[in-house]
């Protein structure tokens, strides 16, 4: 497959120069929702403008979806992008904002960049060909059940999501940074063992994919719930090491 690294991660280079001028200071113009994450800043639209363009010229043949402002995403191949996830820690100056590309061919996600654009982190990965940070290989860790920490996403508002909510905090240890792109960098660098979505997540195709593929590059175990594969548009599904996998798939 063609090397998108050297060409994509230049553009998100340069969309981390604006959102470090917005950061802690940008104000919301918008929201998509009464959720308290769905607001929306004037960067979140510029730099969605910003890469696609940037795609575009690079990459006429490839079509282009972003949260903003939509697109193709039923074409054969096209770039899945979230100029900013997290934009409420954006504008609180939290440091927990990423930006996020996805190419998805044929329906897989086989390309992908998460940008911690505060820290300068570059995260990537590419089909079969592993996971890395600025370049560097990493690799989901190998921690023992007992000294594991989790990610979970869910709609807790609902009752039989609580309760498999406060089961999973019985047996693990559950941070939370309201950044899915932030929190699967986590777990493919094993710094945190693993995430799980489940019970009608908040989160959009936008805020999963570039994430799933980068843990299953980074020796993660990326499945569905009760399937034993991984479909981007199905939001229910684990991202960890093989031991906790196997402990989140038999709740």
């Amino acid at each position: 497959m063609e090397n998108y690294y050297s060409s994509v991660a230049p553009i998100i280079e340069e969309a981390g120069v604006e959102l470090r001028k917005g950061f802690g200071q940008a104000d919301a113009v918008a929201f998509k929702s009464t959720h308290h994450g769905s607001a929306v800043t004037e960067f979140d639209r510029n730099i969605e403008r910003l890469i696609a363009q940037r795609l575009g010229k690079i990459y006429p043949d490839i079509r282009f979806f972003g949260e903003e402002f939509g697109g193709d995403d039923k074409a054969e191949r096209f770039w899945l992008v979230d100029p900013i996830d997290g934009t409420s820690n954006f504008i609180r100056g939290l440091p927990f904002s990423t930006t996020m590309i996805a190419l998805i061919q044929e329906g897989c996600p086989v390309f992908s960049i998460i940008y911690n654009f505060m820290t300068k982190e570059m995260y990537s990965a590419a089909k079969g060909a592993g996971a890395t940070l600025n370049g560097n290989a990493i690799h989901v860790s190998n921690r023992p059940l007992d000294h594991s920490y989790v990610f979970v996403e869910t709609n807790k508002h609902k009752k039989e999501n609580l309760e498999k909510y406060l089961h999973i905090n019985q047996k693990f240890s559950i941070y939370a940074t309201k950044n899915s792109g932030f929190e699967y960098c986590m777990v493919a660098s094993g710094k945190i063992e693993g995430r799980i979505t489940f019970g009608d997540p908040p989160g959009k195709d936008w805020d999963y994919a570039p994430g799933a593929l980068l843990v299953a590059e980074a020796g993660g175990i990326v499945k569905n719930l009760g399937s034993n594969t991984y479909d981007y548009r199905n939001h229910e599904f684990i991202a960890a090491n093989e031991e906790v996998y196997g402990e989140l798939s038999s709740l």
